[in-house]
């Protein structure tokens, strides 16, 4: 499907099936409605916003900071439901994470022998223990002990492509990111506690979660001063209540 689409366009839909939202979790969870907003109301009504989802998960006996930290946890698939314990769940995940790099890009690129999974697996446990990452071609070549950084850069590119890693850049334009030293992160929270045994940083689940939500419908990139710059207008730096932007 990823190689072939222009073919089969006249002949089958593509989906693209992204894994749950908070907002979504919560409904699925729950079996309550909640509705969804544009980016420019929250920031207009944020206040009035979160007081009313805070009541509505008040109504059902809940609160919103641990239902947060849940579904950071283990929310984002749907497969919470079969897999109740977060244990199973993380095996589950890191099951399908294996099988996506040994199954599906195996597939996808014929030309992956059993060297190239393996160095995939540890390129993406090598990011996972130091997101958000700034890769150094040089050093990832040396550590992993890939023939050159232009496979280096491919391999990254194998890697997004299968929704395992987000590389951001600083440029506008999409694929700018991999020919220079940007940040990388996991495609989601949730793989990150898979992958990091449940040690995942809080601050890096945060931003992962930004980045995730948002990438979907608007343009995310590196900001010179702040974490994340949305639509080239919109300057965001995600934290708790103490980080300010000279952090």
């Amino acid at each position: 499907m990823h190689k072939g689409s222009h073919d089969l366009a006249r002949r089958a839909i593509k989906y693209e099936m992204l894994g749950l939202s908070l907002r979504e979790y919560i409904e699925l969870r729950f079996n309550i409605h909640l509705p969804s907003y544009p980016l420019s109301e929250i920031i207009q009504n944020h206040e009035r916003l979160a007081s009313q989802i805070i009541e509505r998960c008040e109504a059902i006996d809940q609160k919103i900071i641990p239902l947060f930290q849940h579904y950071l946890k283990c929310g984002y698939y749907p497969y919470f439901f079969e897999l109740p314990n977060e244990e199973f769940y993380f095996i589950t995940l890191e099951q399908n994470i294996h099988a996506t790099i040994e199954v599906d890009l195996a597939a996808i690129y014929p030309h992956l022998n059993g060297v190239s999974i393996n160095k995939l697996k540890q390129l993406l446990i090598f990011i996972a223990k130091s997101v958000p990452f700034t890769p150094n071609w040089t050093t990832i070549k040396d550590t992993l002990e890939i023939g050159d950084a232009r496979t280096v850069k491919t391999y990254f590119q194998y890697l997004q492509d299968a929704y395992l890693v987000r590389c951001v850049g600083k440029g506008n334009k999409k694929f700018d990111h991999m020919n220079s030293p940007e940040k990388v992160y996991l495609d989601n929270p949730n793989q990150m506690q898979a992958l990091c045994a449940g040690a995942a940083n809080s601050g890096s689940e945060r931003e992962t979660f930004f980045l995730d939500m948002l990438s979907l419908k608007h343009s995310v990139t590196l900001a010179q001063k702040g974490d994340f710059l949305i639509d080239g207008n919109m300057l965001f730096e995600i934290g708790g209540r103490k980080k300010t932007f000279e952090q």
